[in-house]
């Protein structure tokens, strides 16, 4: 058996994480909470992901692709980049819903 490359994992790991957080956002907007834009139907709220390693090619890849993963969806996303050349961020308390960075770089537990 062969192991799958460690970018296909990553990508993988990111897009379900970001997945099941966005999920659980929706779901507590659902339910009365959650910060959506009072209006009708047609009110589309915006989560805004953090990326803390803005030189990792996986984060390119998916701000490329975000119509790909999220065009369909009842939301919109937007990312805010770390600046890597001076590491200050794009982002501050409370500008964010969702703060990820590279499963690489996550400790392993075994």
């Amino acid at each position: 058996m062969t192991r799958p490359r460690p970018r296909t994992r990553a990508m993988a790991a990111l897009v379900a994480v970001g997945a099941l957080i966005l999920s659980g956002c929706s779901s507590a907007e659902d339910s009365g909470g959650g910060s959506g834009g009072s209006g009708g139907d047609n009110a589309r709220e915006t989560y805004t992901v953090g990326i803390d390693v803005a030189f990792h090619p996986i984060f390119d890849y998916v701000m490329g692709q975000a119509e790909e993963y999220f065009g369909d969806k009842d939301y919109d996303v937007e990312f805010q980049v770390l600046d890597a050349t001076t590491q200050v961020p794009a982002f501050g308390a409370g500008d964010l819903d969702v703060m990820t960075t590279v499963p690489s770089f996550m400790p392993r537990v075994k």
